[in-house]
């Protein structure tokens, strides 16, 4: 023992060991299983004291679903929770929405709203685009028309069936499925000119009424081209009212549309 005592890291013969003595815990608890169980009502406050169902219940509006929870513990014993849910009753039907209606403005490209509510609409903005490159208008020489591979920005140009010291070319554009000439002769057309010098023609300068000795007003009609109106008469004079416009009026029974209107004396 002497040589022990003299080892600076061993125990002395009268040094104290102290021993504390732990007593062995009891065994803890263990869930073995659980059971869920549902309840449908009227209550969220009260326990429902009717049956527990395995399967989830009907529940109607207005109505709370009870949740039971049962916890089993390997030391036969137990413990019960509850969990609780509100199926509410459908709300009054809010006011339906405004509708906003878009409008474009096709010169400037702003769009702009209005709705129906009096609400503020959302800030007019503009939607146009960059202005795209010129596009080039492309011209073709054919013999015929074609049926395949038709270019839609392509003029088609071939000789006219009636040839013309101006015209000697028909050009044809393939728009909306279909051929649509462009142009044509128009020699065989009357001009302004020709028309106006056929119209003419049928200026008449005088107008003839028969009328009885017995009538003193007459409305008669004039040619609008002239102004001119000559009246046939034996034994009368004549002479225009002032201040009188065209209309409607009666010789001999005949309606006729006045141009002057006149005086018999």
């Amino acid at each position: 023992m002497a040589g022990m005592s003299s080892m600076g890291n061993m125990l002395a013969s009268d040094d104290v060991i102290d021993v504390e003595v732990y007593a062995r815990g009891e065994d803890g608890r263990g869930i073995y299983n659980q059971v869920i169980e549902y309840q449908a009502s009227q209550s969220a406050t009260v326990i429902p004291s009717g049956t527990w169902t395995t399967s989830f219940p009907t529940v109607q509006q207005g109505q709370y679903l009870w949740t039971r929870v049962t916890l089993l513990y390997n030391d036969e014993t137990s413990m019960v929770s509850y969990s609780i849910s509100y199926f509410a009753i459908d709300g009054t039907d809010g006011e339906n929405g405004a509708v906003f209606t878009p409008s474009v403005d096709p010169v400037t490209g702003n769009i702009s709203w209005t709705n129906d509510k009096g609400l503020p609409n959302p800030q007019t903005v503009n939607i146009r685009g960059p202005k795209g490159e010129m596009g080039s208008v492309k011209f073709q020489y054919v013999n015929v028309l074609p049926t395949t591979d038709i270019s839609n920005d392509t003029f088609y140009v071939m000789d006219t069936s009636n040839p013309t010291e101006i015209k000697r070319f028909d050009e044809y554009f393939y728009i909306n499925n279909g051929w649509e000439k462009l142009g044509d002769d128009l020699s065989g057309f009357y001009n302004k000119t020709q028309i106006d010098t056929m119209f003419n023609d049928f200026i008449a300068d005088i107008v003839a009424v028969s009328i009885s000795t017995t009538d003193t007003n007459y409305n008669l009609i004039g040619v609008e081209n002239t102004g001119n109106v000559e009246m046939h008469t034996v034994g009368y004079t004549y002479q225009r009212e002032s201040g009188k416009t065209r209309g409607v009026g009666m010789i001999d029974g005949e309606q006729i549309t006045t141009g002057l209107f006149y005086s018999i004396n």
